[in-house]
């Protein structure tokens, strides 16, 4: 069994967009790939831009498309390793992931079983923490966090820091109080602080019992994560866009930079790539955790990474969730858990008319 041809398509998502801070906001696209076997097997694959899908769409074409065809299926270690050869020469990461997503798609189809049962199983559910957007105030988050406490079960919510330390000494303060001990409580601040403000901000996360200090500073100030992570007690961690890769996590860990591994295998590597992180952090004893945030085929990627994980804790739900629903069924999150999905391969369940009328692009890379 052979690849035969790659369909690369960007889809419009009802013009959604994020905020990266103050002021800063980018738009999302999902880029969704389809890799195709001389037998007629197909799988799919792909992940949420950061900005315009365009640049994705190029690398897959011009890059990675022609190190896939005419190539076997199963072999995803080396299309990895392969990749890992021209990243460094800028080619687009997230390009990769999502052609990684797709094979083993694929893989789990041919088997008839989801990803994770061929990753070794594990577990049928896992907690889940609420992902909460930027809010300007104490009282919309508790809002936020009452709702979905009541509606969903979820007992474990993540906030993103503005960068603004006052405002967010008092958010933190105050939601403390607010949502009481019993509510877990994470803080994202998306590289916002230097070294000062992080241990400032550091220390009242850990007076409030806060849970994880994830990205406080920019992934690459590496004698600052150091310095943090020596001087403070809670649990500090990296993002998952600019730096999350196996080599770059096992570095950080020598270093003694960060204490909990993380990536996103939408972003970077792929499920190839998730397992090498999961055993990275079993063997030093430490939490592997998945950024989940994003569409469906993001999230439902990175839960079959995570099940077999026996070192993460929480799947990451973007909250709300209807945004990120485009296109596809969402994970079943009920009673505060994630359900392992049930379907063979990613188990992605397009809505098809949906897809089609937010189709954007559409090209088919193919074997001559």
């Amino acid at each position: 069994m052979k690849i035969r041809e790659i369909v690369v398509r960007i889809i419009d998502a009802d013009g959604l967009s994020f905020s990266l801070g103050e002021g800063f906001r980018l738009g999302q696209e999902l880029l969704l790939v389809e890799v195709v076997t001389d037998s007629g097997a197909r799988g799919t694959g792909g992940t949420s831009t950061y900005g315009n899908g365009r640049e994705l769409v190029e690398s897959i074409l011009s890059t990675y498309a022609p190190m896939l065809l005419g190539r076997d299926p199963f072999d995803t270690e080396g299309f990895w390793k392969r990749a890992l050869g021209v990243i460094k020469l800028y080619a687009a990461p997230q390009a990769a992931a999502a052609l990684d997503l797709a094979l083993w798609d694929l893989i789990g189809t041919l088997a008839q079983q989801p990803v994770y049962r061929l990753l070794g199983g594990g577990r049928e559910r896992i907690p889940v923490y609420g992902s909460l957007p930027h809010l300007p105030t104490v009282e919309e988050h508790v809002e936020l966090i009452d709702a979905y406490r009541s509606e969903r079960g979820l007992t474990a919510f993540k906030i993103h820091l503005s960068g603004r330390v006052r405002d967010d000494l008092r958010l933190v303060e105050e939601l403390r109080e607010r949502v009481g001990d019993e509510t877990v409580l994470l803080a994202d601040a998306v590289g916002h602080y230097d070294y000062t403000d992080a241990l400032r901000v550091g220390r009242a996360l850990e007076s409030a019992g806060f849970e994880w200090f994830e990205m406080p500073m920019e992934d690459y100030l590496e004698e600052g994560y150091r310095k943090l992570s020596s001087t403070l007690e809670i649990p500090i961690t990296t993002g998952e866009v600019t730096n999350a890769t196996l080599f770059a996590n096992a570095n950080a860990i020598a270093g003694r930079g960060w204490s909990i591994v993380r990536g996103d295998v939408a972003n970077w590597g792929g499920i190839t790539q998730g397992r090498k992180l999961s055993a990275l952090a079993e063997a030093f004893g430490l939490r592997c955790e998945f950024h989940s945030w994003g569409f469906a085929v993001n999230q439902f990627a990175n839960l079959h990474a995570m099940l077999p994980c026996p070192t993460s804790r929480y799947f990451e739900w973007p909250i709300p969730p209807q945004p990120f629903e485009f296109g596809f069924a969402p994970v079943v999150v009920r009673d505060g858990f994630a359900a392992a999905p049930t379907l063979p391969g990613l188990g992605l369940v397009p809505d098809v008319d949906r897809l089609d009328r937010g189709e954007q692009f559409r090209e088919v890379f193919a074997r001559e």
